[in-house]
């Protein structure tokens, strides 16, 4: 595939175009010391330099000034396929993973080469600061332990296996080793990372290193530093957010102090767009249409930033198509190393920076995947959205639509045409006018769909390295129930009255098939002689969850619960409305009770933490009650009180959740709840 070209030259080129620039400075590495820094879900509009006029970026946007900013610049629609293409240089439709397998979140495969590895063959000390998820999307683990980053080409680890979507299951590992369970937030992780950033440097400053620097944010759970909170704007989302580029400044300050900043080349990225269903928990795509996990513009074109002082010349802007695919042949280049045997995506894109971009009309292409179904291809300024339905049956279920705007989530019937160039937020469908690049662009993606495959199709380059069938997996979504049809619902398990005081009652006996109130799950869950009972299952490795509509302020909610084999502990969550999201959670441990709560979306308080012994296998009984700002919880024979504000507003959902004992499901362990009963006070 062919993309535009956007970091540096060697010294020789420098220095047969420019033989005097550097009469003055001392020699430098031919190898130059190389930076990655990858935002978690900052959107094409969060940044100054990209048009935001809330949150203040001025490191950011000096670095802009200061090298070459792009305008179309891609990842991937979320974050693990995103990590994977930037590391490995392919699509990750191409990628060989563990078992043949396509993985929600890509395991890439030890015979594929990641570009830390060729970097730490080619001399380099190499360190992953921060968010990983090539190992799993476990938060507190490592799923795939041979795919943790230090048995991946890194020297030095320190960060988090996967992402932060509760603090309170999210664990911190040096070395791939756990050092705190969950992680300490007295500080940010932002200044935390940064601060293992700056000693890094000043430790291998004397030879050539690479740095993958990777911050949680502005993923939420949103959390920043004393120093930053509540100084922003844009609220929390730009505390974040500035914090964030109060440390970029640092780290690129520090490269300056040690004088190497001419000997290093830094480049600043995002994994995807801005997650629009947290509304001001997320970020902005500025001008572009949609958000993470989409294949709208603003899903996938993010901001990009390359600053080299003395090899990238000040003050560019590009507008040609370029990639995160694009990294590692671009640094394997400068680096002066060997690239994979393996076929690659991305271009060497070194060759432009002295020169600028081209002039001339931009033909590469750009392919837009939402796991492994291909959903639009781009030429030029030409991009195409392919037809699909909704829901899309063959995405797992988050993707089906929990992460995207409801206006993205229409039916394409026929496909889509928009001409990038003059009509940035795919508001008008030229398909019509231009039958003949319709034409020519499907042809572009039944090109790519033979080559590397597509949800139904096995392409013939993609790479399968373990013994078995490929993609074993690729019919699985056909197993489940018809999207657009559902079978009926068939309850007798559940049942609501209402009193004549107001206050609603609900008893559940888990008899039989669970009502429609019961709307969202992950995991495997079936009710049968009174017992609901759950274990982890799918590609989503997460512990099982169980959501039921049902609205409650104050009142009592009882039920028991026991835990079996490798299971860690069960918990019930309470949540607000779509837009106000967790509200507080009762975390029932073998060893430990906890009380987190979210004063406000996206923040996390742990308002209690308990010690208290569970026996496994046992059933264990819980009473909450709900009395305005206070929680009491009594587990067994013992009771918990906390209290809040926030507690007291309206729950409109809850669940029941836990950890099981792990992704090999019911070997692993199981939970068990019955005797379910709810009562509110009016």
């Amino acid at each position: 595939m062919n993309h535009t070209a956007f970091l540096t030259l060697t010294l020789t080129s420098l220095l047969l175009v420019r033989p005097t620039a550097f009469a003055a400075e001392p020699a430098r590495s031919t190898k130059p010391n190389v930076v990655v820094i990858l935002a978690d879900d900052l959107g094409y509009g969060d940044l100054g330099c990209y048009g935001s006029k809330e949150i203040r970026t001025p490191h950011l946007d000096r670095m802009a000034a200061e090298g070459l900013r792009f305008t179309s610049f891609y990842a991937q629609a979320f974050c693990g396929p995103s990590r994977t293409a930037l590391l490995t240089g392919c699509y990750p439709l191409r990628v060989a993973e563990v078992g043949n397998k396509k993985h929600h979140m890509p395991v890439p495969h030890a015979r594929e080469t990641l570009l830390s590895e060729v970097l730490q063959r080619a001399g380099y000390a190499t360190a992953m600061i921060g968010k990983w998820d090539l190992a799993g999307h476990e938060p507190d683990r490592w799923e795939h332990p041979q795919n943790s980053p230090l048995k991946r080409g890194f020297d030095r680890q320190f960060g988090t296996p996967a992402s932060n979507d509760f603090w309170e299951k999210t664990a911190l590992f040096r070395d791939d080793k756990l050092i705190e369970n969950p992680v300490d937030l007295t500080e940010s992780t932002t200044k935390r990372y940064a601060d293992e950033a700056i000693r890094f440097i000043g430790e291998k400053k004397g030879q050539p290193f690479f740095m993958y620097f990777c911050p949680n944010m502005p993923h939420t759970a949103l959390h920043a530093g004393a120093e930053f909170r509540g100084k922003s704007p844009r609220g929390l989302y730009g505390d974040v957010a500035e914090e964030l580029d109060h440390h970029v400044g640092r780290i690129l300050e520090t490269l300056r102090s040690e004088g190497i900043e001419q000997n290093t080349v830094v480049l600043f990225t995002s994994d995807n767009g801005p997650w629009l269903l947290r509304k001001e928990h997320g970020g902005s795509a500025g001008p572009l249409r949609g958000g993470k996990t989409s294949t709208w513009e603003g899903g996938v074109r993010v901001p990009a930033i390359a600053w080299a002082p003395g090899r990238i010349a000040a003050g560019q802007t590009c507008g040609r198509i370029a990639s995160t695919l694009d990294l590692l042949p671009t640094f394997v280049k400068l680096a002066a190393a060997t690239l994979p045997e393996n076929k690659l995506d991305g271009r060497d894109l070194s060759a432009w920076l002295l020169k600028g971009p081209p002039a001339d009309e931009d033909t590469a292409t750009h392919l837009y995947h939402v796991n492994t179904h291909l959903q639009a291809v781009r030429q030029g300024r030409w991009k195409l959205h392919l037809p699909r339905p909704v829901p899309v049956p063959w995405l797992s279920r988050g993707l089906r639509r929990a992460h995207i705007d409801e206006a993205d989530l229409f039916e394409i019937k026929s496909p889509l045409l928009y001409d990038l160039d003059a009509d940035l937020g795919e508001k008008t469908d030229v398909a019509a006018q231009h039958p003949d690049v319709v034409r020519r662009l499907l042809a572009l993606a039944d090109k790519s769909r033979a080559e590397i495959g597509d949800y139904d199709r096995i392409g013939t380059e993609a790479r399968f390295f373990d013994d078995g069938p490929p993609r074993p997996d690729m019919n699985n979504w056909k197993q489940e129930p018809d999207q657009k049809n559902p079978a009926p619902a068939k309850s007798k398990s559940a049942e609501k009255t209402t009193s004549e005081n107001g206050a609603s009652r609900l008893d559940e006996t888990f008899d039989g098939e669970l009502s429609k109130d019961w709307f969202w799950s992950l995991g495997t869950w079936t009710a049968k002689d009174g017992v609901l009972r759950a274990f982890e299952s799918g590609p989503r490795r997460h512990g099982p969850v169980k959501m039921r509509k049902f609205p409650l302020r104050d009142g009592i909610v009882e039920c028991e619960f026991r835990l079996e084999g490798k299971a860690t502990f069960a918990g019930i969550i309470f949540n607000g409305s779509q837009e106000r999201g967790h509200i507080v959670h009762l975390v029932m441990g073998r060893d430990k009770l906890r009380i987190v709560a979210h004063p406000k979306p996206g923040e996390n308080v742990e308002l209690l933490s308990r010690a208290n012994t569970l026996a496994i296998g046992e059933w264990h009984r819980v009473k909450i009650e709900f009395q305005g700002p206070r929680m009491i919880a009594t587990l067994n024979d013992k009771t918990f009180t906390a209290t809040l504000p926030a507690i007291a507003e309206e729950k409109t959902t809850f669940g029941l959740t836990g950890d099981s004992g792990g992704p090999e499901g019911e070997k692993a362990g199981a939970l068990e709840f019955r005797k379910l009963k709810i009562t509110t006070v009016p």
